[in-house]
């Protein structure tokens, strides 16, 4: 919707680039679909040992940016039409409370 799409088609190639929060919080983020909404409130990351990375076990981000700490860019290839979110996750912090955490994100059709 802040694109100004109802929809994301196939083909169409997105940028998107986070910087980190200007509080010392590390969060992740990720493009999911419509039908992941809902699970990211319920599953919780997981460190993966092997990869290095979190893990949203049942969830399949479309792009995924790990512990944001300085700004980093990606581009996306949308494969179906439909909806998505972007979603900044910092659970993963301890001590974290129910502040609201800005996180500078950028998404620009190419």
């Amino acid at each position: 919707e802040g694109l100004g799409e109802v929809y994301l088609n196939p083909d169409e190639k997105y940028r998107i680039r986070v910087s980190p929060p200007a509080n010392p919080v590390n969060v992740n983020l990720l493009l999911l679909d419509v039908g992941d909404l809902e699970r990211i409130q319920v599953v919780k990351p997981e460190w993966n040992t092997v990869t290095k990375t979190w893990d949203y076990p049942g969830i399949v981000p479309l792009l995924q940016f790990n512990d944001v700490s300085i700004t980093t860019e990606k581009t996306v290839t949308i494969k179906n039409q439909g909806k998505y979110y972007l979603c900044a996750d910092d659970r993963k912090e301890s001590g974290v409370n129910d502040a609201v955490i800005r996180v500078p994100v950028r998404v620009t059709r190419v």
